[in-house]
C-alpha cells in the first residue's frame, strides 16, 4: 500500500482488492487503493467523499463498490 492504515474496509471486485479508508495514525482518511493481483501492484483511486475509519464496504455484482458506516469525526 502507498498509505498506512489501520481500521479500514476491503472489498473483492473485478479481480482486484480495493481498500478505502481507515486511520493512518494521525487522521482519519478518504483514500482508496486498489491491489491488481496479476500484476503485484497498488494504485491510487478517487477518494470516498468523507474521510472514514471503522467502515465497512462490499462489492454488488463485481461492478460497484458501496463504503457504509464508519466513523465520521464525533458521532459514529
Amino acid at each position: 500500500m502507498n498509505e498506512s492504515r489501520n481500521a479500514h474496509a476491503i472489498a473483492l471486485c473485478k479481480g482486484a482488492v480495493f481498500v478505502l479508508g481507515g486511520f493512518s495514525g494521525k487522521q482519519r482518511l478518504s483514500s482508496v487503493e486498489k491491489f491488481t493481483v496479476r500484476e503485484d501492484k497498488w494504485s491510487q483511486m478517487a477518494p470516498m467523499k468523507d474521510k472514514r475509519h471503522y467502515l465497512s464496504a462490499c462489492s454488488i455484482n463485481d461492478e460497484a463498490i458501496y463504503a457504509f458506516g464508519g466513523f465520521f469525526g464525533s458521532t459514529e
